[in-house]
């Protein structure tokens, strides 16, 4: 998978993926659950590691189920799902989203660890 966006602060995703910050992505095509994924900093670059992808729904079905139970508390969730993608804040994803004209709501959440 191709790593090649900056958090809020500048720092390329595959460099957090690699230091096991970034654990979590959106995309727009689904990956199949148990997938070993290389991970790469550009276009035809050469993947630096390896991830599995360990989960893979619709963003929305996401969000509806972090809004089960009687402990939800949206902001401190949303911005613990920021910080798995790599960002501080939510609001630092969602205008990363914006600013590149593509809806959350069209994406997949994909989580994935890195494989030694």
């Amino acid at each position: 998978m191709i790593f090649v966006s900056k958090n809020e602060k500048g720092k390329p995703a595959y460099e957090m993926v690699m230091e096991r910050i970034k654990t979590v992505t959106r995309r727009s095509k689904p990956q199949p659950v148990g997938a070993i994924r290389a991970v790469q900093p550009g276009r035809t670059k050469a993947g630096i590691g390896h991830i599995k992808i360990v989960s893979c729904m619709k963003h929305y079905i996401w969000m509806e189920a972090m809004t089960v139970g009687n402990n939800f508390d949206i902001a401190k969730d949303l911005n613990a799902e920021a910080v798995k993608e790599g960002f501080e804040t939510w609001h630092g994803l969602s205008t990363w989203f914006i600013e590149h004209k593509i809806s959350m709501a069209d994406t997949y959440r994909i989580e994935f660890v890195v494989v030694d």
